[in-house]
């Protein structure tokens, strides 16, 4: 799987499996810089900034993020809570654009399977159609070539009466097994 590229202030680079493992890591990094290690802050400042609320922006997001740091720490956080909004709405982008772009490469796959299966369905069917034609002219064939050997023998004189009728009745039974 591809790496996603993003870029979040606080860092020059940052690299992002499909899911948001790193944004995770990113933000312990950030508050360990601060002095703050304590698991469940960061888990709740995550929480905050992942929480899928329409009617509240990155603006709310930022400033409840600042409200419950002023708590744990002394240190101005106004821009690292801008930092973590920004950079969280970054990753959910580009989860989004690898989103589409795996849909439509599954569609375009869906779509190319389609029409090789119609390609093969068309060739099966000519195929087929080429068969019952040749069949139909093989059978034509046997025919014609059992009718004349036919009336040569019965016009024939020297073979017995009824002779011809036998041979007909062979040759039918050799058409028909090959």
């Amino acid at each position: 799987a591809r790496s996603l590229h993003v870029h979040c202030p606080g860092r020059k680079k940052m690299e992002l499996p499909s899911d948001a493992e790193s944004f995770d890591s990113w933000l312990s990094a950030r508050f360990a810089a601060l002095g703050i290690t304590d698991g469940e802050v960061v888990d709740y400042v995550g929480g905050i900034v992942k929480l899928e609320d329409d009617d509240e922006g990155d603006e709310e997001k930022a400033a409840s993020i600042a409200e419950f740091l002023a708590a744990v720490t002394e240190e101005d956080v106004s821009d690292l809570c801008s930092d973590v909004v920004q950079c969280w709405g970054k990753v959910k982008q580009a989860e989004a654009a690898k989103a589409t772009l795996n849909e439509k490469t599954l569609d375009d796959i869906a779509h190319d399977l389609l029409q090789r299966e119609v390609q093969d369905a068309r060739a099966a069917a000519t195929a087929a159609a080429a068969a019952k034609q040749k069949s139909e002219e093989e059978l034509a064939l046997k025919k014609a070539l059992l009718a004349q050997y036919d009336q040569e023998l019965e016009s024939d004189s020297q073979y017995p009466p009824g002779f011809g009728l036998f041979v007909h009745s062979f040759i039918c039974l050799f058409v028909c097994l090959f």
